[in-house]
């Protein structure tokens, strides 16, 4: 013990320096922040929400300052020389990012994100920011400033050494390490009850990683808060751009959503969905339509915002409902909502749905089909005691077919099949056991096709079937080994497995017909509004377009819960959060072919056009 006090006394003037430095480096990358700040859409400023600021300043770029300090601390343990030299390393690379952040952000108004560094590592990289010779030179000269500058501030911290600045030195860690803790909890708070105000300012920063504890704090009774306001003039994201207009003599059709988690596109056959794919026949029936996410986050939330999966983060952060839940609201539509799976995880209770009132977070049952019970009953009440002389909007999602659950006493069409899904006997190579669990998935829809018979015969008696659209679709399919690459669900690849989903829209105000061309569920909101007499373009609302637009798009940005990726044809080039990109067909056969520099600048685009 008394080597390890002895070995730490000895590197005090050591660690003081590293105090300095970590104060030398807040107010660094605060002046980022400023600029940041400048540049940040905020609609409302109040003593509280400038607090909010403040304790932000602290939580990013102090605690990005005491990271870089703490790492310092560890390098002192070998000598002076590593310290020094693994300080001005760690903090030109944070200086570089956050100066071409800076660039991109003035441009843009989104920050780089990992994602995006993948395009530009790529081979379509160089093509993509073409530097002519000027351009590299001040590139090259502004680099070699911040590492004269980074320099200047270590030779800062080395030698004024004198007690004054030490002493302010350790006041500003404390001060950090304190505002680093106050951030995180005031943003567990802030994100809890939809301070829209303040989490709007989560966008200053790059990589701001503020923590959340809904599901905790739900756990212990309590209840998030709700902004019912329809304002769209909080957070960054734009949207609408204009305000929707109507026709006042559009119609007022009920409007219903029949989704189904997990169903895939080639499960609408006669033979496995006889009652639903009879009625796709009668209907207005999309048989290559697409999910623009692999995953239920973003796939609902494409479904009923019309905005890519980008937009996922800056909806919540306003916690903006879409342009079709509030327009249908705004005309006085009787509303419900009924999932099976919890409304909070993911938050479409703070997204899309942010507006709609007396919604049931969390079903109470403990299987899949029971907590579709509860949802089915709940949404038949809805239904029943609704004003029949006034429009109405509803919503159910089914969610057993996502555990591929049926009751035990369904009877069976396809064997041989699993009963259940154990994914820890799965092999990739087993082509027995990947007919087993393709023959689970056609049993589990089969069961599903009985369930949307009952609803859809259901809903003919309750509502006036000439006034009325009903969408049936699926927020994303699930793969199952096709490609023999051990992948068994979802949320993995930009596979047509994963995003190939049924669309069908029925009932009377719908005219038949089959259409082959490729469709995506951005296009539906703004489809639906087309129906109801908008009269805004759809470009004032929506990534998307008609339905029944025929034109084949050249590029579409499909999302999961990390990745995102471009879809152009049947090529996909995916993008990782480690900066990883994968090019492969819609069948998942590797290419190498990079994405094209038109294609690259509209997905950038398509990610800025919503954001102030």
């Amino acid at each position: 013990m008394k080597k390890i006090i002895a070995f730490l006394a000895d590197r005090k003037k050591l660690f003081e320096t590293i105090l300095r430095y970590i104060a030398i480096n807040f107010i660094l990358f605060s002046t980022f922040g400023i600029y940041f700040r400048s540049q940040t859409y905020i609609s409302s400023i109040s003593v509280k929400n400038e607090l909010y600021t403040a304790v932000l300043f602290l939580g990013i770029a102090g605690g990005l300052a005491l990271c870089i300090g703490v790492l310092c601390a560890v390098a002192a343990m070998i000598n002076k020389v590593t310290m020094r030299i693994s300080g001005i390393f760690l903090t030109v690379l944070c200086t570089t990012f956050l100066a071409v952040d800076a660039i991109v952000f003035s441009q843009y108004k989104f920050h780089i994100e990992r994602t995006m560094l993948a395009l530009f590592l790529s081979e379509a990289g160089p093509e993509l920011i073409s530097f002519s010779w000027g351009m590299s030179i001040m590139a090259l000269g502004g680099f070699f400033c911040i590492i004269a500058i980074v320099c200047a501030m270590m030779y800062i911290a080395e030698k004024f050494s004198n007690k004054t600045f030490t002493r302010i030195s350790k006041a500003c860690v404390i001060i950090i390490a304190v505002g680093c803790i106050i951030f995180h909890l005031w943003h567990m708070l802030v994100s809890f009850q939809a301070e829209t105000t303040m989490l709007e300012r989560n966008q200053i920063f790059p990589c701001n990683v503020g923590l959340t504890a809904k599901r905790f704090l739900m756990r212990l009774g309590f209840s998030p808060g709700y902004k019912n306001v329809m304002d769209v003039k909080t957070g960054s994201l734009a949207y609408p751009l204009k305000p929707l207009t109507f026709d006042d003599k559009s119609p007022k059709y009920n409007v219903v959503f029949l989704v189904v988690d997990s169903l895939r596109g080639d499960m609408m056959t006669p033979e496995v969905m006889p009652y639903t794919y009879n009625l796709a026949l009668q209907s207005a029936f999309f048989k290559n339509h697409y999910s623009n996410g692999n995953c239920t986050r973003i796939g609902v939330f494409t479904m009923f915002s019309g905005l890519i999966g980008t937009y996922w983060f800056p909806a919540l952060n306003a916690q903006r409902g879409s342009v079709l839940v509030d327009t249908l609201l705004e005309r006085k539509y009787q509303t419900g909502v009924f999932f099976s799976a919890a409304l909070t995880s993911p938050e479409f209770d703070n997204t899309i749905f942010s507006n709609v009132k007396n919604m049931t977070l969390k079903r109470k049952g403990k299987t899949k089909i029971a907590r579709d019970d509860e949802a089915i009953d709940d949404f038949k009440s809805f239904i029943r005691k609704s004003d029949k002389t006034k429009p109405l909007f509803g919503v159910l999602m089914y969610d057993s077919l996502h555990g591929y659950e049926y009751p035990g006493d369904f009877q069976t069409k396809f064997s041989p099949a699993y009963t259940a899904m154990n994914y820890l006997i799965l092999r990739k190579d087993d082509v027995s056991q990947q007919r087993k669990v393709y023959n689970l998935i056609r049993n589990a829809t089969s069961f599903i096709d009985k369930r949307l018979e009952n609803m859809i015969e259901f809903l003919k008696q309750e509502l006036d079937w000439k006034n009325t659209i009903i969408v049936i679709t699926s927020d994303h399919g699930n793969e199952c080994n096709e490609a023999g690459n051990n992948i068994w669900g979802h949320n993995s690849k930009f596979s047509q497995y994963q995003l190939h989903v049924p669309l069908i829209i029925t009932g009377g105000a719908i005219q038949q017909g089959t259409y082959e061309h490729r469709t995506f569920h951005i296009d539906i909101a703004p489809t639906l509004l087309n129906i109801l007499g908008c009269k805004n373009t759809i470009d004032d609302y929506s990534s998307g377009q008609s339905l029944f637009d025929t034109g084949e798009r050249d590029m579409i940005v499909v999302s999961g819960h990390s990745n995102r990726a471009m879809l152009y044809g049947d090529t996909i080039y995916e993008m990782t959060p480690a900066g990883i990109t994968h090019n492969y067909t819609l069948d998942e056969k590797q290419i190498k072919n990079p994405p094209s520099v038109v294609h690259t600048r509209k997905y950038f685009d398509m990610q800025s056009r919503f954001i102030r």
